[in-house]
């Protein structure tokens, strides 16, 4: 009976150590990235399109960041306004507002 406890109580820790350590490396892996794209670059190309699927514009990049649109009612939790839902996105220190229609980014290499 103690011995069957123990193996249990042994098996929960080790499923335990596995599901931080698979976490853990996802975690790991997703920092590396960063770093390598903020070092190296990754190439992306972005293209825009319309209501009726129409390609309007067509960019391309090696350092990309994507965001909502700073403003007061975005910074924090208390404040009252109107939530941006316009996406911010920088492209090699360039600016680029979207608003209202479809921004495919795909990544090249």
């Amino acid at each position: 009976m103690k011995n069957k406890r123990n193996s249990k109580l042994i098996l929960s820790i080790v499923l335990g150590f596995l599901i931080m350590g698979l976490s853990g490396c996802a975690i790991i892996r997703d920092k590396l990235a960063t770093i390598r794209g903020d070092l190296i670059g990754v190439h992306f190309n972005i293209s825009t399109y319309d209501h009726y699927a129409n390609k309007i514009l067509s960019v391309e990049g090696s350092k990309i960041t994507v965001g909502l649109l700073e403003n007061d009612a975005n910074n924090g939790l208390e404040s009252t306004g109107f939530e941006s839902s316009v996406l911010e996105i920088t492209i090699n220190g360039n600016k680029m507002l979207q608003v209202s229609n479809t921004a495919v980014l795909q990544k090249t290499g």
